[in-house]
Formats: C-alpha cells, sequence, structure tokens
C-alpha cells in the first residue's frame, strides 16, 4: 500500500490532475450537504420558537372566539418569524388549548446536485390555559439556581393556592427536604430537582410580578422627614447621661426626655404595653421582649430594620411595613408572637410587608418564629432573598399568607444562614441591649434586658423540627377581606404527542 501510495504522490504526468478531480468530487458534495444540514438546523430553530410563542400567545386572552383565537395565534408567528422561506400555517385553537404546525419547504444549495432541490420540515407546538389561581409562593429571579428551596425538615402545605417559580434554571425548584410540599399547582419556568410530588409542572411560562405597578415613595428631605428616631442620636444623648450620672450624681432632665423619646418611638423594649403609630422609622423599628399594639396605616422604616425579637409580643390590624433605604429588611427571631393584618383598602391592600425594589436590593430577610406567627396578607420582597425557618409549626394558625421574593427558602435549620445583613444586625441588636441595661442601671429606665429565656431548649439549643403550615383557605379575600394576588391564567407549552394536526 505505501509502495502504492509513494508511486501515485511521485506521479509527474497528467493522471494525477485527473485522479485528484474525481476524489474532489464527492469531497465537495459532503462539504455542501454538511452546509445545508446546519442550514436546516438552524432554520428549523427559528420556525420551533416561533411556533412555541404563538401558542403561548394565543392562549391566554380570555375573550376570543376559536377562529380569533387562531386567527391571532397565525398573526403572533409571523410577526416573530422573520426568515424569507413562506411557512404553510395551520392551527386548531379551543378556549383552553392551542395546536400549530408550520410546514416551510427550503429550497437546498449542494444537495441538489444529487438530485434533492428541496426539503420539507415540519414543526409543531402546543400550549394550554393555567386556571386562575390565587398565588401563595411566588420566586421573581429569572435565572437563578435554586430559586425556590425546600429544605430539611420545612412543610409547605398550601393546597388551595399556587406556587410559582419563574426562574429559567434546570434546577429552578429545588427540593431537598425530608418532606413534599403540597399545593394546589407547582408551575416552575425551569427544571426541578427534588421530590416535588406529580403536581409540579415544568417549562411553564414566566409570570408577570403582580405587584409591579407598586411605588414607594422616597425619601427627599433626609433626617427632617423621620417622625421618630433617627437611632445615632441616641448614643451621643445617652453618653452625655453618662457623663453627667457619674461626675454630679444626676442627669438633665432634657437628656432624660431625648433618650426616653428615642427609646420608646424607635425601641419597644421591657415587659410594657406600647402603642406605636404610623410614620417614617429612621434607622427602623425594633421590639424586644415587649407588649405592643401597632395602629392602623403604614410604617416606613427608613435606612434600618424591622427587627421582632426575644419574647416580643406585636399586633397590628390594617398595618403594612415598608423597607427602603440602606440596610431595610425583616428580620423575626427567637420566641415571638406576631398578629399582623395587611389594609383591606388602599394603595397597599393585601400587603404587609412590602420592599421598594430600588432599596436594599441582594440583602436577606428572614422570619424565624414559632407557631405564635400569624400573618393575613403578602410578604412583597422584589430583589430580596426570603428565609422562612423556626421553631414548632410558623404560621399554622394564619388564615391566609403568602410570600412573594426575589428568592425563597424554607428550612427548619435556619440559624445555619449567613448572611451579611444579619451579622450586622447582631452586632446592633447588642449594642441596643447595653444601651436598655445601662439606662436601667442609671435609673432612667424602669426595666433591663434579659434574653437568657429565648433561647429554646433548656441546654441552650434550637429545636429543629420546623413546618409552615399554611391552611386551606389562604388567599381567600371572601375569608379575610384582604385582597392576595392572583395568576392571570398564564399558558404553559405541552407535549405534542398527540396533536390533531
Amino acid at each position: 500500500m505505501r509502495r502504492i501510495l509513494k508511486s501515485y504522490l511521485k506521479e509527474e504526468s497528467g493522471q494525477f490532475a485527473l485522479i485528484t478531480a474525481i476524489f474532489a468530487v464527492p469531497l465537495v458534495i459532503c462539504i455542501g450537504i454538511a452546509i445545508d444540514t446546519a442550514f436546516i438546523h438552524n432554520k428549523s430553530t427559528t420556525l420551533q420558537t416561533s411556533l412555541d410563542s404563538a401558542a403561548l400567545a394565543a392562549v391566554i386572552p380570555g375573550n376570543l372566539s376559536n377562529d380569533e383565537r387562531a386567527n391571532y395565534a397565525k398573526e403572533v408567528f409571523h410577526h416573530n418569524y422573520d426568515d424569507p422561506f413562506p411557512v404553510d400555517v395551520k392551527v386548531i385553537a379551543s378556549p383552553s388549548r392551542v395546536d400549530i404546525q408550520g410546514v416551510v419547504e427550503k429550497e437546498t444549495l449542494f444537495m441538489g446536485i444529487g438530485g434533492t432541490n428541496s426539503v420539507s420540515q415540519r414543526q409543531k407546538s402546543a400550549a394550554i390555559k393555567t386556571v386562575e389561581d390565587v398565588i401563595c409562593v411566588m420566586t421573581l429571579d429569572p435565572t437563578a439556581r435554586g430559586s425556590l428551596r425546600f429544605e430539611k425538615n420545612a412543610l409547605v402545605q398550601a393546597p388551595a393556592c399556587s406556587i410559582q417559580v419563574n426562574s429559567s434554571d434546570q434546577n429552578a425548584l429545588i427540593a431537598a427536604g425530608n418532606y413534599q410540599p403540597n399545593a394546589k399547582k407547582i408551575c416552575v419556568h425551569g427544571g426541578v430537582n427534588g421530590n416535588v410530588g406529580p403536581n409540579a409542572q415544568a417549562n411553564c411560562s414566566a409570570l408577570p410580578d403582580p405587584y409591579e405597578h407598586i411605588t414607594v415613595p422616597n425619601m427627599v428631605g433626609g433626617s427632617s422627614e423621620c417622625n421618630y428616631g433617627p437611632v445615632d442620636a441616641l448614643v451621643p444623648a445617652v453618653a452625655q447621661a453618662l457623663f453627667e450620672y457619674l461626675i454630679f450624681g444626676g442627669v438633665n432632665q432634657n437628656i432624660v426626655d431625648q433618650v426616653y423619646e428615642i427609646m420608646d418611638t424607635t425601641f419597644a423594649v421591657g415587659p410594657n404595653n406600647d402603642v406605636r403609630y404610623p410614620g417614617v422609622y429612621c434607622h427602623g423599628l425594633h421590639f424586644y421582649d415587649s407588649e405592643t399594639t401597632l395602629m392602623p396605616g403604614t410604617y416606613y422604616m427608613q435606612d434600618g430594620p424591622l427587627s421582632i425579637g426575644a419574647g416580643a409580643s406585636v399586633v397590628g390590624d390594617g398595618v403594612t411595613f415598608v423597607f427602603r433605604g440602606e440596610n431595610s429588611y425583616l428580620y423575626t427571631y427567637d420566641d415571638v408572637s406576631i398578629d399582623f393584618k395587611a389594609p383591606r383598602t388602599g394603595e397597599y391592600a393585601g400587603l404587609i410587608f412590602l420592599q421598594d425594589r430600588n432599596s436594599s436590593t441582594d440583602m436577606t430577610s428572614i422570619i424565624k418564629g414559632n407557631t405564635n406567627i400569624k400573618l393575613v396578607g403578602t410578604t412583597y420582597l422584589p430583589t430580596q432573598d426570603l428565609f422562612v425557618g423556626g421553631l414548632g409549626e410558623m404560621g399554622a394558625t394564619s388564615p391566609a399568607m403568602a410570600f412573594i421574593a426575589e428568592n425563597i427558602t424554607f428550612t427548619s435549620d435556619i440559624d445555619e444562614i449567613i448572611s451579611a445583613n444579619e451579622d450586622d444586625f447582631q452586632y446592633f441588636k447588642f449594642a441596643m441591649e447595653e444601651v436598655a441595661n445601662m439606662l436601667f442601671q442609671m435609673g432612667l429606665s424602669p426595666y433591663q434586658v434579659d434574653y437568657s429565656s429565648a433561647t429554646g431548649g433548656s441546654d441552650g439549643s434550637l429545636e429543629k423540627d420546623f413546618t409552615t403550615n399554611i391552611q386551606t383557605h389562604l388567599g381567600s379575600q371572601a375569608e379575610t377581606g384582604i385582597p392576595f394576588a392572583k395568576s392571570d391564567g398564564g399558558a404553559r407549552l405541552v407535549s405534542v404527542d398527540n396533536s390533531p394536526l
């Protein structure tokens, strides 16, 4: 064989060119077929994408006849399909399903040498309309892995409402816990990883943010707009009070009044029965080991968190907490009792917790507690992560509550969560404990702060079993009078195996 090849390479006569030409013909044909195949595949992707868009768009409107729906599907298809090849489009439409088929005849560039002058390509798509339903859990991040997570002993029971995950990641929902979440419908734009049960649907269409129209007023006047606080005035006031106490054995009454005003408005500390009023709370609002009633209205957390913990009991009917500015987030922890109901009317109707989407982004809010947390309304944190966990069956007594955030994690072991804002808060919490106890020692406060009873178990450890029990009539406006977000009757793509086309 080598001798033949060497003699072929050494051949100087015209036979070399002739043989090369003979071999070149099939080589060129093969390359041409490969080019044609790649071209056809690329165009088939464009065709399929346009069919999918048309099916999803046409199945959603509720006021169209079958013929109008079919014509609308064709309009959407031709609007999205920009290839020069004419397409024969057929549609079968009903109020709940749209099947669409496209057939295109494409001329070939090189296959014609072998007698194949054109290739017929056929693609199908089908979409069904999802039933309008109340949304009780929704994540808004469009691409996150694990945008919704169920971990360890977290159990979510929501048999009368829907769970929606808008992330397109193939692991958009991760169910890594010991319990299977239960909901009327679990719809994931991307994929599902873990044990979620037969009612979980992947490849659903993403739904619009139900509260994207909500706006939060900006704070333009600085601390002059604060009704309560600011907290940074407390440090020099306490320092001056301590100085006067140590040097003169007494404190100027004006300093005492200033300290009391800040402590009694921004911090609810001690076993007193307090009342708080709507307004702008600079550096946040904090409840420790106290019993407090909130008057109806909007509470703006400006540049600080809403923190409730260490034995605090807080009740409010018709209240909304708005988080705006820097380091503004929600943090409930330890042995707390919370009973909040959202307003039934007004611009924040149905919302208990509301984050300004342009403030304190990429932070973590935490709802950690026990059976005494009762929320009737929606927690809406569009650009923050939310962790829900605690001791016992948190929310078991809530007749209606919902969570909408950028990403959400339900977990029993919430103490393992590490977040920068939580670390900052722990330092801040410690500082306020010291201030409260200093005031007590100076005789300026009738109480001191003791958190030893909030550690959970007798050995100081926290229990780990946790369930989030959302009752069957979650989100029912008829039951509570409070409006809840609903899906708009969106759509999802389905298999075309049983397509009538």
